[in-house]
């Protein structure tokens, strides 16, 4: 499991959820 911490896709996909995140909290904020 120690690989998946330094493949980049890890922090890919961390990012991507964040701005998710990011996204529907902006969404929120609008309506």
């Amino acid at each position: 499991m120690r690989e998946q911490v330094d493949n980049p896709s890890w922090e890919d996909g961390l990012k991507t959820r964040l701005t998710d995140t990011v996204l529907s909290l902006v969404s929120h904020r609008e309506t």
